[in-house]
């Protein structure tokens, strides 16, 4: 295994653990604090469990809740691929991803690790050539 499938693979299992705890913890607080959604000029207050009776801004909030988490268990399922077999479409995703999600600051460690995924499967193509 190469230095760069060995660096995607940390940077991917990082981002992965820190896109879970920052899911984890937005969806605890929102438990327990009251939160504000606007979805077409209509504001709804209220806790997640409270948010319930209002269909559109309760879906809208588990997505914006759950992408995180989502994104996390991704990450560390690339993370454990990466270092046997990587491929174009781990990296390319890990990119676009990162660009979504750089608001949060753990997608620059997604881009970083995307760029690594391509050029560990660039040096796997030259030595098997």
């Amino acid at each position: 295994m190469g230095r760069s499938a060995k660096l995607a693979s940390k940077l991917s299992k990082i981002a992965g653990i820190l896109y879970i705890v920052f899911g984890g913890m937005i969806l605890l607080i929102s438990m327990f604090t009251p939160i504000e959604v606007t979805l077409n000029d209509y504001t709804t207050r209220g806790r997640l469990w409270e948010l319930a009776a209002e269909p559109g801004a309760f879906i809208f909030l588990l997505i914006v809740l759950l992408l995180p988490i989502a994104f996390g268990i991704i990450g560390l399922y690339i993370s454990k691929k990466v270092r046997v077999h990587p491929s174009t479409f781990q990296g390319v995703f890990m990119i676009v991803v990162g660009f979504f999600t750089v608001i949060f600051l753990v997608g620059i460690l997604f881009i970083v690790a995307g760029i690594q995924t391509l050029l560990a499967k660039k040096e796997k193509e030259l030595l098997a050539e």
